[in-house]
C-alpha cells in the first residue's frame, strides 16, 4: 500500500514541476516581462522555483532507491563474513 501512496505523491510532484515549467514557457512565449515588468518576472521566478523544488523530490527518491539497491548486495556480503568469523 505504501508503494501506491509514494507513486501518487511522486506523480503529483512531477505534475507540479511540469506546471511550473509550463508557466515559465508561457511567460516567455507571450513576452510578458516586456509588458508587465516586475510582476511577470516574479511569476517567472515562482514558476522556476516550483519546477526545481517539486522536481527534486522524485529525483532524490530515485537516487536513494538506486543507492539502496546497489548497497544491498555489499551489506549481504559483510553480514556473511561477520557470521563466519
Amino acid at each position: 500500500m505504501k508503494t501506491w501512496i509514494d507513486l501518487g505523491a511522486h506523480a503529483i510532484c512531477i505534475a507540479a514541476s511540469l506546471a511550473g515549467l509550463a508557466v515559465v514557457v508561457w511567460v516567455l512565449a507571450t513576452g510578458l516581462p516586456g509588458k508587465e515588468g516586475i510582476d511577470a518576472m516574479f511569476l517567472l521566478v515562482v514558476g522556476l522555483a516550483f519546477a526545481v523544488f517539486f522536481g527534486m523530490i522524485p529525483a532524490r527518491a530515485l537516487r536513494r532507491k538506486k543507492l539502496s539497491a546497489g548497497s544491498g548486495a555489499k551489506s549481504e556480503v559483510r553480514r556473511d563474513r561477520s557470521a563466519n568469523a
